[in-house]
């Protein structure tokens, strides 16, 4: 009997773009410039889900209060 596939926890550059919804050109010059959080694993990089999470948490401008 096959083990069930344990749920993902990394998005591709290319599915963070899709879920953060912006280019994908745009999330590999923010990945290459250090500002968008990955992990490089041999030649591929990779961005945990929950530091994704996190990292749109703490960019997030909130309005000041007048």
């Amino acid at each position: 009997m096959q083990q069930p596939i344990p749920s993902k926890r990394t998005y591709t550059i290319t599915e963070a773009a899709q879920v953060i919804g912006i280019s994908r050109s745009l999330a590999f010059r923010l990945a290459k410039e250090g500002k968008l959080p990955t992990i490089k694993l041999a030649s591929k990089r990779l961005i945990s889900i929950t530091v994704l999470e996190r990292w749109l948490d703490e960019s997030t401008i909130m309005p000041k209060a007048n």
